[in-house]
């Protein structure tokens, strides 16, 4: 007689116990619950995350802006030709270069934000002209000498101010 086997029933088809398919995985309840748990939190983050990225936006188009004023200034020391920069409007400025002994003014790049980021009070069509000495002409739009040389920004963190000095040094305030 052959050894008995541990289990009873037939050898051959004998399958040991599985767990209930009802308990495995998730309900379409528990999903339901937690896309609208899910749903609720980034409605309450995304303003947040909206307002973060325009603040974001406007610091990194003034820095750009402080740099393009600074590297025009040198610029147009080493080389000799004359550089400005004009703000076309509040989102946009324009760099320009002008060759030795020409008239005509090439851009060179152009700086542009992704919302209005320029308080242009004081300062639409704002002119910065850099002499290859190292100074700075600021004039407006009808080509007077500007009364204030301050661009303020709308938005960003802490309403930054960028101040031009005589000397066409930038600061950021």
């Amino acid at each position: 007689m052959p050894a008995p086997f541990p289990f009873s029933g037939d050898p051959v088809t004998h399958h040991p116990p599985h767990p209930h398919s009802a308990t495995a995985g998730f309900t379409l309840v528990e999903m339901l619950i937690t896309l609208a748990v899910l749903g609720i939190i980034m409605g309450i983050a995304a303003p947040t995350m909206l307002n973060w990225k325009n603040t974001r936006d406007a610091d990194n188009f003034l820095a750009s802006l402080a740099g393009d004023l600074n590297a025009s200034r040198t610029r147009a020391m080493a080389t000799g030709q004359e550089r400005r920069i004009r703000l076309l409007d509040a989102r946009t400025y324009v760099v320009e270069n002008q060759a030795i002994g020409s008239s005509t003014w090439t851009t060179v790049r152009t700086g542009t934000a992704s919302s209005d980021v320029i308080d242009l009070t004081n300062t639409l069509g704002r002119t910065y002209d850099f002499k290859s000495v190292g100074f700075a002409t600021i004039t407006t739009a009808a080509g007077v000498v500007a009364s204030s040389n301050d661009i303020k920004a709308l938005k960003g963190s802490g309403q930054k101010t960028l101040s031009v000095t005589a000397l066409g040094l930038v600061r950021r305030q």
